[in-house]
This record gives structure tokens, sequence and C-alpha cells, in this order.
């Protein structure tokens, strides 16, 4: 009976519990957020540490490393949040996955692809449309298949260049050894007197090969001088034998 009559006298705590069972009444201004929700900022946020600085190298081999069948299957939710240069390198880095793996995980590899195909940057949809066919066939199709992109356009304006210059004899395609020859040689061979280098981008810090050539070539130099200048001086006299007789007076 006595359980009876406290059940009854806190009617309001009954029908709370009853319609509205989910709520914390001592917290209710806190927001439970979906743990997958939370997967996917953790995975964005630990792609961003690994391969959103553009400062560093990197490889798609090192990019392949990081991935998994997890991280594959997390980022078909996940993959539109990531930086631009992030996903570019996740789908660059997909040849460099041993066969083993490419089968295993194909299913979300292939939605991986699909995803990026749809992606808002051109260079992105470029390259995974010419992956789509790696996780069935491991291989690289070169020809697009959507005749709209930028991609196609950009490949239509260059035939159209190329044919222009091919009908007018105008077209001076030189070999890929032109770095190593002379002057002298492109023009005995092509007739071309001067070829014109064109600097397609700049670097943001020389390389460190380079840096390493200047500081040898420097220590060398500074070695080569001190020993011209040094003069070699001992402390102990040197007697020079001779080997010429004295004359003898005795005869």
């Amino acid at each position: 009976m006595g359980d009876q009559t406290n059940d009854n006298d806190n009617p309001s705590e009954v029908k709370k519990q009853k319609v509205e069972p989910g709520l914390d009444y001592d917290t209710p201004f806190k927001v439970s957020v979906p743990s997958s929700h939370l997967r996917d900022l953790d995975l964005v946020k630990w792609l961003d540490n690994k391969l959103g600085d553009n400062s560093e190298l990197w490889s798609g081999r090192q990019a392949a490393s990081l991935l998994s069948h997890e991280m594959l299957v997390e980022l078909e939710t996940c993959f539109q949040a990531l930086e631009s240069h992030v996903k570019l390198k996740i789908v660059l880095a997909v040849p460099h996955l041993s066969y083993r793996l490419i089968t295993m995980w194909k299913e979300p590899l292939i939605n991986l692809l699909d995803l990026a195909r749809r992606d808002a940057d051109d260079w992105i949809e470029t390259i995974a449309d010419m992956y789509r066919e790696y996780p069935s066939r491991q291989c690289i199709t070169p020809i697009p298949t959507n005749m709209d992109s930028y991609f196609c356009k950009s490949l239509d304006e260059l035939r159209k260049m190329v044919r222009k210059h091919c009908a007018n004899n105008n077209l001076r395609l030189l070999p890929l050894d032109l770095n190593a020859v002379s002057q002298s040689a492109i023009k005995t061979r092509f007739g071309l007197s001067e070829i014109e280098n064109w600097k397609h981008f700049n670097l943001k810090r020389r390389a460190k090969s380079y840096t390493l050539k200047a500081e040898l070539l420097k220590s060398a130099e500074a070695g080569y001088n001190r020993n011209k200048l040094d003069v070699v001086s001992s402390s102990f006299p040197i007697r020079i034998r001779s080997t010429a007789r004295k004359p003898n007076n005795d005869c």
C-alpha cells in the first residue's frame, strides 16, 4: 500500500517517463550527438593532420599505408568534408595498394571512386574517372566518360591547336632529350636557332639536394684555399745527404 501511495503522489514523473523516456531532466540543455557523426569528424580531422600539410613531401605509397577497410567505409559519409588536396591524395593512393588489398576492399573502393567522380573539383573528378576500373581490372582508363567535363573540353582545344599547326606545317615537336643536347646540335638537326624555355611554376623553397650541394662545394673550396695558403714548416732541421765524394789530396 505504501508503494501505491508514493506512485500516486507523483503522477507527473510517471507521465514524463512514459511520454518522454529519452530526456534527461537533470541536464535538459545537453544535446546528444550521434556517435557516427563524431566518428566522421574525428576521421576528417585525423586525415587533415596526416595529409593536409602542403609543405611536406608525400607519396602515393605513404598515403596508401594510412588506408584501411573501416576508413574506406567511413569515407562514404564524410569524403566531401575533406579538403581538396587531401581528397586528391587519397584517390592517388589507390594504385599503390597491393592486389590482395584491392581484392578485399573492392566494394568500398568502387564507392569511394564513385563519390570522387562526382566531386566539384575538376582535377579530382578527372583522376577518379581514370581510376574507375582499377578495383576491377587494375588498369587506368584515360578515356573520359563525361564529355562535358572541363578536362574533355581542354583536350578538344589542344587537339584543334595541333591539327591547325599540322595543316600549316608549323608543328615543331622536339624529343624528350632536348635538355641534354647543345644548342648547336639542335640547330644542325632541326634548323632552330634558339629554343625559348618556359617557366611553368616557381618553387616555394629550394630542394634539400640543392642546399646540400652548395654546402659541399663551399666546404671543398674552403679546404682547397686552406691547403693552398698553409705553409708546412718543421721545427726539426732536415739534413740533406749528398752523394758527392770528398776529393782525395793524398795522391
